[in-house]
């Protein structure tokens, strides 16, 4: 245990006995003080949960840095129960205050008074001498360390609380113990208060409430009395890591509780502002894929099964950081001007962090999923903290709840956007509570006051409101409750702020980082008044067209007053937190996953932006994603691919920018470069979300109209005499670099075309000149994901209407990718444009598989407008089957003559001999219309619908496949007349009048669905 001499002390049978005097014993219980390398250390009871799971990230590190990978822990000394027991009970007092306290607990009485008093009688200790003795064995030890480690003097630590009770899987205490950072070791005064400090926060209001709502719940919590006599607490004397960005990792992803997307969040300088969600945060999304492989990191070779997806940059650029003033002896904000990098970390820092929070979820969490804090400095990533993860740590996986929202909101009903906690949705009176950046004490009053309106709100309206603020702290945490609340949205924070730590915890519906609705807030009307007497126990609630009080009417007192508006819907299941007018209906699905039907047409699911897969991926019974979008993740991109193509060149060849375009990229930043690496992030977060199971992510198809509407569409190319060629959003005069006067010449990248619809899209956009390179970055974004190892992402092709172009296309695609050293994806055309179905056979030898596009190939072939107020639009038409059905027999025929399979082929055929063809449907169709479904069931292998229809469609389609049996058996089990009567019941008949429902597509239905036929 390092060098010199440790000191040991035997537990007093009482807190009267007279003072022992130190003596040295062997047992683990009776060490004054450990250090993480030793091994009793990784034992909570000897070093509570906190200083535990140091002594464990400890060892479990030692694997990466003999590989030598640049990640460590700070060393740290835990004074542990011993030490503590011995302090305490060196004031009697303190003992009988806490036996007050446990009695006051039972009986469910107030106690924050009881509480304030043990505090100041901790906070008077004298530390006896063989404490005192011990303490400067531990300074020495942390001194020498440090200098070892290259720290300057004076030595600086983190004094931290570590609860025995602390960071269990069920219950986490984050935030709650006290820390005070930057204490010198050279002060001992100074080193001594923080160590009553943390001691003291033992009995904090929200810690004390805390452990008795634990043990209420049933859990193994000590009682206080045990706590106190026992010393079951411990205090952590860390190194400090002066960071250069800091940040907190989960080994799984917090909203969905996705166990193999996972995600961390950055920021410059030290940890605070960050926790408190006073500044915007990057987030560097990894995964987890398949088995342990070689990776690179730092140019050291390591197996690992993590791959990092990306870092999406913070939502603005941080402009103030946290960091140590060694002049002014203390943490100071400062302003940062331009970072170096704009990501906060770099791919390789990134890759470094998921790594690390991987491995320790493999060895200290055993498999289940951890909260990990870590920070940089001085090129090393230092890990700090592990704790388990509690929310979906405790969750059921035999139940599914999902939420759905069942009607579309009105126009303009959008208020507000923010990040995402969780994936509720939640209607309610919302209660703007704006207070200001008020001292601990005046919020804590106020909140008391709050909860008190609240719960009368709650009781006589039978509504649970919504409150907005612009962040929460701890003081909050009595009124973010579920029989308080029905959400929380706050204008400032990130996912792993304080009001969504809480949130999750409670189970909340909650925005963070949410913009727009602040501007928007005088557009609701006030409905409700609360108010509190701040003297006595008044309190009251009232309709607006009642008269609320003034004063107090039993005292006469001030009164504290809020307000609730007209109810909004709090709508997390998006991917994102949408705020709108109005209490929209929802509903929530409960299904236990034994009871989902399974049948033999597979369901897959039509997903939308990368953050919604995280959440889809989670639906059970989907097989796979029929149809991403790739024009989502390019409306987050929010820019023109040409014009960054663009921008690139103008700054290349030495030219300038106009400030509007300075502001779309990060400084430093190669545009182009910068789309392509968020088009990857966006396609390779929905690929993790669902690996190993099949993405067919469509290449972009926004039709011209819908391009012109992305930034850049519409630009000036600027000529100035002295700086060159320059790029502008808008028109300039002069030159906004050096004034001069300037031509500017306006450019349109996308024509206006009478019927877009029809126009420039589609295969044929991306083999024009004109696009083609803005197309080659989507196909460059496709290779990255695979070159990460998620071969599971396929791309398809839209608006596929001539042979010749789908050949073209295909082979630029496979072309790039054997340029690259990697084997060619399958390649899916949607099936929307009736060429295909006229002639499936001349667009056979190009791809792997179909897809159809209902809504694009209704129009077509029935020359309606869909969006036409005037025309029935309907799918379920003969005309429309007929198209489909000429389609998969083509495709499905060849199947049969190159493999020699009927039914579905996925999975039979070796990748080597080549792709089967699949066939599915990915339009609107399958979900809005239940009864198309039998149809879809006897020609395609699978049908994939939007998220809320999963469900009713695997239900629809085994009473469908159930019907189709009975119909086989009914014909006897042969296949003629099984194909007549499908033609008669589908009404497909050929030009001849002969059924269309050929002979080999009901021998194909059969071998589906295990059903042999008559001999």
């Amino acid at each position: 245990m390092g060098t010199g001499i440790y000191y040991y002390l035997a537990p007093p049978r009482s807190f009267i006995a007279p003072r022992a005097r130190a003596r040295v014993v062997t047992r683990a219980e009776e060490k004054l003080f450990l250090t993480i390398r030793d091994e009793e250390a990784v034992d909570p009871r000897f070093t509570g949960g906190k200083g535990a799971g140091l002594a464990k990230i400890y060892r479990a590190i030692a694997e990466l840095k003999a590989k030598g990978l640049p990640v460590d822990v700070p060393f740290a000394v835990i004074l542990g129960p011993p030490f503590v027991r011995r302090l305490l009970s060196s004031d009697p007092r303190i003992l009988e205050k806490v036996r007050a306290l446990e009695e006051a607990l039972s009986r469910g009485e107030e106690v924050g008074p009881l509480l304030a008093e043990i505090r100041e009688l901790i906070m008077g200790l004298e530390f006896p001498r063989e404490l005192e003795e011990a303490l400067d064995e531990a300074v020495e030890l942390l001194r020498e360390e440090g200098l070892k480690a290259g720290k300057e003097e004076p030595i600086r630590v983190a004094v931290r609380s570590s609860g025995l009770a602390e960071d269990l899987p069920t219950a986490s205490f984050a935030g709650q113990y006290e820390t005070i950072l930057n204490v010198r070791l050279s002060d001992r005064e100074e080193l001594k208060k923080a160590i009553l400090e943390c001691l003291a926060s033992i009995y904090g209001d929200r810690v004390t409430d805390y452990r008795q709502k634990l043990r209420e719940r049933g859990l193994k919590i000590p009682s206080e009395v045990e706590i106190c006599s026992r010393g079951l607490f411990s205090i952590i004397l860390q190194l400090m890591v002066d960071s250069e960005w800091s940040g907190v990792g989960f080994s799984i992803e917090t909203e969905s509780g996705h166990p193999r997307v996972f995600k961390s969040t950055a920021w410059l300088g030290l940890g605070e502002l960050g926790v408190q969600g006073k500044v915007p945060t990057a987030e560097i999304f990894a995964a987890k894929i398949g088995e342990k492989r070689p990776i690179e990191v730092f140019g050291k070779k390591v197996t690992s099964p993590v791959v990092c997806l990306g870092v999406n940059p913070p939502s603005k650029p941080q402009r103030e950081m946290l960091k140590w003033d060694p002049e002014e002896g203390k943490n100071v904000i400062v302003e940062v001007k331009e970072p170096i990098n704009p990501r906060i970390a770099n791919d390789a820092q990134a890759l470094l962090v998921s790594l690390a929070v991987e491995h320790l979820e493999r060895e200290v969490g055993k498999g289940k999923p951890v909260d990990v804090e870590f920070a940089w400095e001085k090129g090393r990533l230092y890990l700090l903290q592990v704790r388990p993860e509690t929310v979906h740590a405790v969750k059921s996986r035999a139940v599914i709840e999902s939420y759905v929202l069942e009607e579309e909101p009105p126009e303009d009903a959008l208020l507000g956007v923010g990040l995402n906690v969780g994936t509720k949705i939640a209607s309610g009176p919302l209660m703007p509570l704006i207070f200001g950046d008020l001292p601990t004490e005046e919020l804590s009053f106020r909140i008391r006051l709050l909860k008190r309106i609240l719960r009368e709100f709650v009781g006589k309206f039978n509504a649970k409101p919504i409150i907005y603020t612009s962040i929460t702290s701890p003081p909050w945490e009595p009124v973010m409750k579920r029989d308080l609340l029905s959400g929380i949205v706050t204008e400032l924070g990130n996912r792993t702020s304080h009001p969504a730590i809480i949130s999750r915890e409670e189970g909340l519906a909650c925005s963070v980082g949410t913009k727009g609705l602040s501007e928007r807030l005088g557009e609701l009307r006030d409905l409700y008044w609360g108010v509190a007497c701040t003297n006595c126990d008044f309190c009251s609630v009232g309709r607006v067209d009642e008269p609320a009080p003034e004063r107090c009417p039993s005292c006469g007192a001030e009164l504290f007053k809020v307000v609730a508006k007209e109810p909004v819907t709090l709508d997390c299941t998006k991917g994102e937190a949408r705020i709108y007018r109005g209490a929209l209906k929802f509903r929530v699905e409960v299904r236990e996953i034994r009871e989902l039907p399974r049948p033999e047409t597979k369901v897959a699911v039509n997903c939308g932006s990368p953050m919604e897969a995280l959440n889809v991926s989670l639906i059970p019974g989907v097989s796979k994603v029929g149809l991403a979008r790739e024009e989502f993740i390019a409306a987050w991109i929010q820019v023109h691919p040409v014009f960054c193509i663009k921008a690139s060149e103008v700054k290349a060849e030495g030219g300038f920018w106009a400030p509007e375009v300075e502001e779309l990229f990060p400084p430093g930043v190669d545009p182009r470069e910068e789309w392509v690496y968020r088009l990857t992030l966006g396609m390779s977060l929905i690929a993790a979300s669902f690996y190993p199971r099949e993405v067919i992510l469509r290449f972009s198809d926004f039709k011209t109209n819908e391009y012109a509407t992305l930034v850049g569409a519409v630009h000036y190319e600027l000529e100035c005499p002295r700086c060159g060629r320059g790029l502008a959003l808008k028109e300039h005069a002069s030159c906004p670099v050096c004034g001069s006067p300037v031509k500017a010449r306006k450019v349109e990248l996308e024509p206006v075309e009478a019927n877009p619809m029809m126009g420039w899209r589609g295969v044929s956009r991306y083999l024009d000149p004109r696009f083609k390179d803005a197309f080659l970055m989507e196909v460059e974004a496709m290779i990255r994901c695979h070159r990460k190892g998620l071969t599971n992402l396929v791309p398809m092709f839209p608006f596929v209407r001539h042979p010749e172009e789908a050949k073209a296309v295909t082979e630029l695609v496979r072309r790039r990718f054997e340029e690259e050293g990697l084997r060619p994806p399958k390649m899916i055309f949607m099936a929307e444009v009736p060429s295909i179905g006229f002639v499936p056979y001349l667009f056979n030898p190009y791809c792997d598989g179909y897809s159809f596009g209902t809504n694009d190939y209704t129009q077509l072939i029935t020359g309606t407008d869909r969006d036409s107020p005037f025309l029935p639009f309907n799918e379920d038409i003969p005309a429309v089957r007929m198209a489909i059905a000429t389609v998969a027999d083509a495709a499905h025929y060849e199947n049969y003559v190159r493999f020699g399979v009927l039914g579905p082929a996925a999975g039979l055929i070796k990748p080597e001999e080549g792709y089967p063809k699949e066939l599915g449907i990915c339009g609107q169709a399958p979900s809005d219309l239940p009864g198309f479904l039998k149809f879809l069931a006897v020609y395609l292998d699978y049908v994939s619908v939007n998220p809320d229809a999963v469900m009713r469609t695997l239900e629809e389609l085994k009473k469908a496949e159930e019907e189709l049996k009975e119909l086989c058996e009914a014909c006897g089990r042969d296949p003629k007349r099984i194909a007549l009567e499908l033609s008669k019941e589908f009404e497909l008949w050929d030009p001849f009048g002969k059924p269309a429902v050929s002979e080999f597509r009901a021998r194909w239905l059969m071998a589906k669905l295990g059903i042999e036929p008559a001999p």
